[in-house]
């Protein structure tokens, strides 16, 4: 199974390029899931469609969030850096997920930014997911991700996504993708496309994750 639209290949970018290496030749649009949000305006890129966003979506405060859906896997095969976790578990954290795929050109250059959050971040209740979906036959096997997992010296817990249930439950289409799961399970923001450090949408990013590391728990 593959998704409908993706930011993949060599000359993908989040602004709008066509992916060269990909399955197909897609412009990104407007994911479908966009939980009950007010958008936050980021400069578009200059190649940009009509109709395409290049902005973080940030979900209404309190009970007006969407409830995130729980994690699909649970066999210790299927993690990877970490026992099998529950977000019911992680209750009273931020959890950051990220959708990405090992030969995504766009999730590796988004590596550093991660990395950077990470280390930020260690010390306080911010926990990364990075769910590994895949789009090509050779992402499909664990062994693969295992090794790409080393390879770009992720240290996050990882859930491998082969089924794509995680995916159609937040009802995905992207690599690499984001959202922001609040202390109490809810999400709090989303974006798409690759971050890096000092660009001002990832910085955007980065403030959500913040404002709900700030946020009580109660």
């Amino acid at each position: 199974m593959a998704a409908k639209h993706n930011l993949r290949g060599p000359d993908a970018h989040y602004g709008g390029t066509l992916s060269r290496s990909g399955p197909r030749y897609l412009w990104p649009r407007v994911p479908d899931f966009q939980p009950a949000a007010t958008s936050v305006s980021i400069p578009a890129h200059e190649n940009s469609r009509p109709g395409r966003s290049d902005r973080v979506h940030a979900g209404r405060d309190g009970a007006g969030r969407a409830a995130s859906p729980e994690f699909t896997h649970s066999s210790q095969t299927e993690w990877l850096n970490s026992k099998p976790l529950r977000l019911d578990q992680l209750r009273g954290k931020v959890v950051l997920v990220e959708f990405w795929a090992f030969e995504c050109i766009n999730c590796r250059n988004t590596q550093p930014w991660l990395h950077a959050i990470q280390q930020r971040y260690a010390d306080k209740d911010l926990v990364i997911i990075s769910v590994h979906t895949p789009e090509l036959p050779e992402e499909r096997s664990i062994a693969n991700v295992r090794a790409a997992v080393a390879e770009q010296k992720i240290t996050n817990p990882v859930m491998v996504d082969g089924d794509y249930s995680y995916w159609k439950a937040l009802d995905n289409e992207y690599w690499p993708a984001f959202y922001v799961i609040d202390k109490h399970g809810r999400i709090a923001a989303t974006a798409i496309g690759e971050m890096h450090v000092g660009q001002a949408r990832a910085a955007e990013l980065q403030q959500a994750i913040e404002k709900e590391l700030a946020a009580d728990a109660s």
